[in-house]
C-alpha cells in the first residue's frame, strides 16, 4: 500500500523534498528482492522482544507468525533529515492505514493545517 502511494506521488516535484518513509522492523526472513535497511530492518525474535521491553516501538503486531513493528528511532531519523514521515501501520490485520507525521511544521510553511484522516 505504501509503495503504491509513493509511486502515485513520486512524480510530484515536492514529494521527495518534504516526505520520506520510515523503515519497519520484522522478525521474518527477507524476500529475495528486499534490501535490509531499506525495505525492512530484519532482526531476531530476541532482539525484537528486547526492543519491545525497552519501549523502542511506536507500534507492533504479529502476522503469520512473524513480528512487525515501527520504532520511534525510525520515525525520528526521517525527522532529523527535516522531512515529514509517511508511515504504513497495520492497525488491524484487515485494516491498513497510512499516516503522515510532521514533527516540525516550521519548514512546511505552505501547510496551514495537518489533518490525519484514517
Amino acid at each position: 500500500m505504501l509503495q503504491k502511494i509513493q509511486r502515485k506521488f513520486e512524480h510530484v516535484s515536492f514529494y521527495h523534498i518534504h516526505f520520506a518513509s520510515s523503515v519497519s522492523h520484522t522478525t521474518r526472513k527477507p524476500h529475495p528482492e528486499e534490501t535490509a535497511g531499506k525495505d525492512y530492518n530484519f532482526v531476531t525474535i530476541d532482539q525484537f522482544e528486547n526492543d519491545v521491553k525497552m519501549g523502542k516501538f511506536l507500534q507492533t503486531y504479529s502476522y503469520h507468525g512473524n513480528l512487525y513493528g515501527l520504532t520511534i528511532d525510525s520515525v525520528e531519523s526521517v525527522a532529523r533529515d527535516g522531512l515529514a514521515c509517511v508511515l504504513h501501520m497495520e492497525l488491524e490485520v484487515s485494516v491498513v492505514k497510512t499516516v503522515v507525521i510532521c514533527t516540525d511544521l516550521s519548514s512546511f510553511s505552505h501547510f496551514r493545517h495537518v489533518k490525519v484522516v484514517i
